[in-house]
């Protein structure tokens, strides 16, 4: 996950979830990685350590450039964004530039901007998006898989270029 640590991307049920995942020993080959920094960081990384996640979840912590960010996707195997609400979110976006399956909040903008290969879930609804995060990195090698990774590139490539985003930024 990648976002400013706040009420609105909704961390707290990734480490939920996370937990979720742990007490169903499904978590054996899952590691969770929150790039950010914001105002819930302290208290997201009590959570975690309250939870006994310890083993389970990095904090990167602020990253200042955005290769960084890049490199720790390109390094992922699934992006998770369970936010309340979103005006876009560009991280997605990245997300499945790199080729990522993208499991998201089931909100308007998610459907819009993901589109049809997104895997949605309820954002308030922890044990659903443990079920998803178990299933899809049940499959993770899988030609469905694969397939769901090249259409999502292939949409961020197509859909939101640097340049056309940069158009319709400014109209």
């Amino acid at each position: 996950n990648v976002g400013v640590m706040t009420e609105q991307k909704n961390q707290r049920n990734i480490l939920r979830a996370a937990r979720q995942m742990k007490q169903r020993s499904a978590a054996d080959n899952v590691h969770f990685v929150i790039a950010s920094s914001g105002p819930l960081e302290k208290e997201l990384r009590d959570l975690a350590s309250q939870l006994g996640l310890s083993d389970l979840v990095t904090f990167t912590g602020y990253l200042p450039e955005r290769e960084q960010i890049y490199s720790l996707l390109h390094q992922s195997d699934i992006f998770l964004t369970p936010s309340v609400y979103e005006g876009f979110c560009v991280a997605a976006v990245e997300a499945m530039g790199c080729g990522l399956p993208v499991v998201a909040s089931d909100i308007d903008v998610f459907r819009e901007v993901i589109g049809e290969h997104g895997i949605f879930v309820p954002h308030d609804d922890p044990n659903a998006i443990a079920t998803q995060l178990i299933e899809i990195s049940s499959e993770i090698d899988s030609e469905r898989v694969q397939r769901m990774r090249e259409e999502l590139r292939q949409r961020a490539i197509s859909e939101y270029s640097l340049k056309e985003t940069a158009f319709a930024y400014h109209e």
